[in-house]
């Protein structure tokens, strides 16, 4: 369907595809640390929030006095959402020494304490009730849908951070990144390319399996733009069988649905966190920078998304919390999340809540306003932004088809925001259903392929840009062209390579030759399309119009050369990356192949040096 002053993919791809589509997409795979990003990271001190804990604090729904001081009197007062842009109090309740615990009514309050030697302490709070009319709901819907009570279903928890790339999570988020792929198994996308500007046109597509310009038209600056509620959101998919469901961002100033868009007139998940960030943001100045009271503001949004699983242990749960406060507009500030994120995975493992529940943490995108972005590495990164999954320990065993096909499309395939709609469709109609996928590819011979594809089912290698409708100044598809092997780079990327094989050789040379080259049989290099290189950002309010002035200089070239030497008359095929800066060359030996016969040539070393042969 299109409305309002829309335009179609067919409109927005006038741009050469020049050889992208190809038979199979290879993304760069970008080195986190090379030279010209490592230069524009630093380190950022750790903050540090109110020595004085507590007085209240939140569990399970409920609000609990923890100062034992003293006859404490503390006075709640529940915040109501209004609409998307304002709230109001609601009913007040007490708690007290003599009462130091009560069942909340609503989610967010506002708290103010007092003790009998007038000291004072207040704050805003965020926290998960637990709604009677959501669990009769959900009920209802279990019993409608025929969904036995014993048959699992599977939760999602969703954590994304803006603006960050594979890279550079990496980079800023060490501790977190390698909890969650050597402690949780993740799996990470490390093909997964964006296919807008921003973050309305990543998260769109992943909640809804449209464009937003294929969507009623919901930009607030036209007379006639609807609410953002008239989507089709997955999450009400999930509640539909019996979910209760959450959202939360926290930067309210530059929400996603209300930035440019209408925003929503009435709530549009079970427990949604605007209300709260509105509020909260007021009285940030009087609390320690990122803090509110003694705990990092990030930890509160990390605390409130794993509430609701302990709210609601009996209802399936999809919750999506959306965190931008550090990575939005400051590259380097990210790293303070990395500490409290591996912690909150701790607890969560510990908590049980990984045995039933699909663990995704993401972005939105790379970086898009920084010294960083202005490289070339930066502009990749820009599209190329961390996505990962965590299964239950039992999903391999019972969907073993599903998860080989999220391993082989994480590792190998072309994956974009619209895939993963699909693959929540999956988990609903088949995973709740108890069905794994097709033990073979439906797509395998197709000659159109449909632009949303589960994860959970193979995804075709010769899947392209063009297929999956990424524009071209998007596409992160490396341009493989011949190279002349008389070139001057051509000759020294032969050189590197001959001379990095002699060092892998030197501990035997009194029984392996030093190399020459005899001859190169071919080169190809692969540099990233010039439309995504001249793209300098978007000239609309939307997001929807390139302008490509930008004349960002190519800074790596990766290279593979084929090579004849000498006196063994070994051909050895290599990729190596060149540095146009450093005029060098990087090759690791996992990155070269003897692709001709070597008969008996390596005997000599056969047992005591094998991986030499």
């Amino acid at each position: 369907m299109m409305c309002g002053n829309s335009y179609s993919f067919e409109q927005l791809s006038n741009y050469t595809y020049e050889a992208i589509n190809v038979n199979a997409c290879r993304t760069p795979q970008l080195n986190p640390f090379t030279p010209q990003i490592a230069r524009l990271i630093t380190h950022v001190k750790p903050i540090q929030c109110s020595s004085e804990a507590d007085w209240v604090v939140v569990s399970k729904g409920k609000a609990i006095l923890k100062r034992n001081e003293g006859n404490v009197q503390c006075k709640i007062t529940y915040l109501l959402r209004v609409d998307d842009n304002n709230s109001k109090s609601g009913k007040s309740v007490l708690l007290s020494s003599t009462q130091p615990e009560i069942e909340l009514e609503e989610d967010f309050f506002q708290v103010k304490c007092t003790d009998d030697a007038s000291r004072e302490w207040e704050n805003i709070m965020a926290a998960v009730h637990r709604d009677g009319e959501v669990v009769k709901r959900a009920k209802k819907k279990l019993n409608e849908n025929e969904l036995s009570s014993k048959r699992k279903q599977v939760n999602v928890l969703m954590i994304g951070f803006d603006s960050v790339s594979r890279a550079h999570f990496m980079r800023q988020m060490p501790k977190t990144y390698k909890y969650l792929v050597e402690q949780l198994n993740a799996i990470v996308l490390q093909n997964y390319n964006i296919v807008g500007d921003g973050t309305p046109q990543a998260l769109i597509p992943i909640l809804t399996g449209s464009s937003e310009v294929e969507l009623p038209l919901t930009r607030k600056r036209f007379s006639n733009a609807q609410f953002v509620n008239v989507y089709p959101f997955v999450w009400n998919n999930f509640t539909d069988q019996g979910y209760v469901s959450c959202w939360a961002e926290d930067g309210p100033d530059f929400g996603t649905f209300q930035y440019r868009l209408r925003g929503f007139d009435a709530k549009p998940t079970d427990h949604y966190g605007r209300p709260f960030y509105l509020e909260a943001q007021k009285q940030y100045e009087h609390h320690k920078p990122y803090c509110l009271g003694s705990l990092p503001r990030v930890r509160i949004m990390l605390e409130w998304c794993r509430q609701l699983f302990h709210v609601y242990p009996d209802i399936a749960k999809f919750a999506f919390c959306f965190h931008s406060e550090y990575s939005h507009d400051d590259f380097n500030l990210l790293q303070l999340a990395d500490g409290e994120t591996k912690q909150w995975l701790e607890r969560v493992q510990s908590d049980g809540i990984l045995e039933s529940t699909i663990l995704i943490v993401m972005s939105d995108h790379g970086n898009r306003f920084s010294s960083l972005r202005q490289t070339q590495q930066g502009k990749q990164e820009e599209r190329l932004p961390f996505f990962s999954f965590v299964l239950p320990k039992w999903f391999e065993k019972k969907f073993s088809n599903a998860v080989r096909n999220l391993r082989m499309n994480a590792k190998e395939r072309l994956t974009t925001p619209f895939d993963l709609h699909a693959t929540f469709l999956t988990i609903l109609n088949e995973f709740n259903k108890g069905n794994d996928v097709g033990s073979k590819s439906s797509l395998a011979n197709a000659i159109d392929l449909p632009r949303s594809l589960s994860l959970f089912e193979e995804i075709p290698n010769s899947r392209s840009c063009k297929d999956a409708e990424i524009e071209a100044h998007w596409c992160t598809c490396l341009i493989w062209r011949a190279a002349d092997v008389s070139d001057p780079v051509v000759t020294a990327a032969a050189e590197a390579l001959v001379n990095f094989i002699n060092e892998l050789t030197r501990e035997v040379r009194n029984m392996c030759a030093v190399l020459e080259i005899s001859h190169i049989i071919r080169a190809e290099k692969a540099e990233p399309n010039k439309v995504l290189l001249a793209f300098e950002k978007s000239k609309d309010l939307d997001g929807f119009v390139p302008d490509l002035s930008a004349r960002t200089k190519i800074s790596e070239t990766i290279y593979q050369i084929q090579v004849v030497t000498k006196p063994s008359e070994a051909v050895y095929e290599g990729t190596l990356l060149y540095n146009h800066v450093f005029k060098s060359f990087k090759v690791t030996e996992s990155q070269i192949s003897r692709v001709n016969k070597y008969g008996n040539q390596p005997h000599c070393i056969l047992n005591t040096h094998q991986e030499l042969r």
